[in-house]
């Protein structure tokens, strides 16, 4: 199977699921929106249609994608949304035949995308290759003889993997703790741990001064401007110990 072909049985599918003619699912071109004195660009749909309701009139396009060897990742989801938003659609879907990695249906959760998986079942290995019609009669006549009832055999497989936002009521928040009325008591404190005596051999910290005690200047740094620290310790020279050779014998 190749990709039109793929994209008739998803129009079948979409039709057949919504109660529509195949003709009333077409693939389109749409023109998006563009500036004053800029050219308008086209966005091929593969599949689209238009549902209308008492309220209002809603235009949904689908992504028919055939992959054969990997799958479908996240980044078809975001240009979908991206070619969504340039047409002005009002709904869109993500029809595949091949497995989706692990953060597509998180993506399409967030954006309000839907995604089908749509397996190809036996029998559609001799259609037509490139002529549309053809290959919708084709499909027709393949239905027909699948049967009906539980003995149908069906020309696909549909599984739903999300169908866009998730509407499931949140957990309302754990309540707050109430304050103590006034005049109430506190709760007693824990006792704090207390550490256990050091050994004999171990070094004892030096003592912290108490707050307002006054601060003693450590040894060699009497008279030294604060924060400079205690004066370096004085170099000793040693006369002759470095001193270089006398070519001459002085």
């Amino acid at each position: 199977m190749n990709s039109v072909q793929f994209e008739e049985l998803c129009r079948f599918f979409v039709a057949e699921k919504l109660g529509l003619s195949v003709e009333q699912v077409p693939w389109r071109r749409i023109p998006g929106a563009a500036r004053p004195g800029q050219p308008h660009d086209t966005y091929q749909a593969d599949l689209c249609w238009e549902m209308e309701t008492p309220m209002g009139r809603y235009l949904t396009i689908a992504d028919a994608k055939w992959r054969v060897g990997h799958k479908v990742d996240r980044d078809d989801v975001l240009l979908l949304e991206q070619f969504r938003i340039g047409i002005g659609a009002h709904k869109a879907m993500l029809i595949s035949n091949a497995e989706f990695t692990r953060g597509v249906a998180r993506t399409a959760t967030r954006l309000g995308i839907a995604v089908h998986r749509l397996i190809v079942g036996p029998g559609l290995e001799d259609l037509p290759r490139t002529d549309r019609a053809a290959i919708q009669e084709r499909l027709r006549a393949a239905a027909s003889a699948c049967g009906s009832g539980e003995q149908r055999r069906p020309l696909y497989t549909h599984v739903v993997i999300c169908k866009g936002f998730d509407l499931a009521p949140v957990p309302a928040p754990a309540p707050l703790p109430a304050r103590p009325a006034a005049g109430t008591p506190a709760a007693p404190e824990a006792p704090r741990p207390v550490a256990p005596p050091l050994p004999a051999s171990h070094p004892r910290p030096l003592p912290v001064p108490r707050e307002g005690a006054p601060r003693t200047s450590p040894p060699g740094s009497a008279g030294r401007p604060p924060g400079r620290g205690p004066l370096p310790p004085r170099q000793v020279r040693f006369p002759g110990l470095f001193r270089r050779p006398n070519p001459f014998g002085r």
